[in-house]
């Protein structure tokens, strides 16, 4: 992991910012600081908490958080605070730091989740592959939900392979973990966990009962166990509160009900 994290930061010494990061990193700072998730909330905190704490902490000034006119607005003040109101070199600097630190743990994560399911050599190959890869190599330092929603998904569903064959907790909490901070990361990780619970569904109906405490019942309360702790993991990245600011009213860029209504899909609008 050292040896591709050099090669990741010489690979990408020239890179400026890409299109969001400076959106994501404003938003990051303003969860850290204020526990306040009005910015960008389409994007789940994770990835934003872990850079902005750090950003937050070794100095960040952020402009007092105003009411928004939709998107552009939005991503305008969180522009000029990063490009304008502070060296923007500095951060995109400890920036970087903050995203090989993670992304880092999350390779080593999923490299102990293919050992635990499928041995040490298709763990170190697995590890290997994506060190050499240029794309992963390009996406290690940039403050973005891609990777590590990856990286975590990966270790989800190959921690659910091992999970769903033999039932035991300690697998079935590793999976549970894992999809959790998946779905604190980005929104396409449902995706995800409907895979996940339908497999192990099935897996609970088919796969033959060899011991009293793996009754199909049991099972499924296993199976429901994986959904609540993964569901509690990304609500816990929220603080375990629902409104997206401390305010005790709706603040969104517009009004949630104004958002819903841009939908022509009666269906969808119930949904």
């Amino acid at each position: 992991m050292a040896g591709a994290i050099v090669r990741s930061a010489i690979a990408t010494r020239l890179d400026g910012f890409t299109i969001d990061e400076a959106y994501h990193i404003d938003a990051g700072v303003s969860y850290a600081r204020y526990a306040d998730f009005r910015i960008n909330p389409e994007h789940p905190p994770m990835v934003k908490l872990w850079v902005g704490s750090l950003i937050s902490a070794t100095g960040f000034h952020l402009s007092s958080i105003r009411p928004f006119a939709d998107k552009a607005d939005e991503r305008d003040f969180t522009e000029q605070d990063v490009y304008f109101n502070n060296d923007f070199n500095s951060v995109q600097r400890r920036a970087r730091m903050a995203m090989w630190t993670l992304n880092g743990l999350l390779l080593v994560l999923l490299a102990f989740a293919v050992r635990r399911t499928l041995g040490p050599g298709v763990a170190l190959g697995t590890l290997l592959f994506l060190a050499i890869d240029p794309t992963v190599a390009g996406h290690l330092p940039v403050v973005m939900t891609d990777l590590p929603v990856s990286l975590l998904c990966a270790a989800a569903v190959v921690l659910a392979i091992r999970a769903f064959r033999h039932w035991d907790w300690k697998d079935l909490l590793a999976c549970s973990a894992a999809l959790g901070l998946a779905l604190a990361t980005k929104h396409s990780a449902p995706i995800f966990l409907i895979f996940v619970v339908l497999i192990g569904a099935a897996l609970a109906l088919v796969l033959p009962v060899s011991r009293p405490e793996n009754s199909r019942l049991f099972r499924f309360v296993k199976l429901l166990a994986v959904v609540v702790g993964a569901l509690v993991i990304l609500w816990g990245f929220y603080f375990f509160r629902f409104a997206e600011s401390n305010t005790g009213r709706e603040v969104f860029n517009r009004s949630l009900a104004n958002k819903i209504a841009d939908v022509h899909s009666p269906a969808y609008r119930f949904g």
